[in-house]
């Protein structure tokens, strides 16, 4: 990582520089396919009020823990859109 390249942006509520380098999209596909990283399914919860919005599926948590300890990422990754009920 080329830091002299990265991009610092000052959040003013935190009252700190935040580091930003690439979009949020490049980075979850190259930590997609990272070895020994693994991710609990998520999906669209309101794709037309947010469009760029994802969720985890934690009722999926312990499952995927099990199948990442035998080295397998559970399937499918991406899921359709979902909305949890209370």
């Amino acid at each position: 990582m080329n830091l002299q390249s990265a991009k610092w942006k000052y959040n003013r509520r935190k009252k700190k520089y935040l580091y930003c380098y690439h979009p949020v999209g490049v980075n979850l596909m190259r930590l997609m396919a990272t070895k020994n990283i693994y991710f609990v399914p998520f999906g669209q919860d309101a794709p037309e009020k947010k469009p760029n919005s994802m969720v985890a599926r934690m009722e999926l948590l312990e499952d995927t823990v099990l199948e990442a300890l035998q080295g397998k990422q559970l399937q499918p990754v991406v899921v359709e859109k979902f909305r949890y009920m209370n």
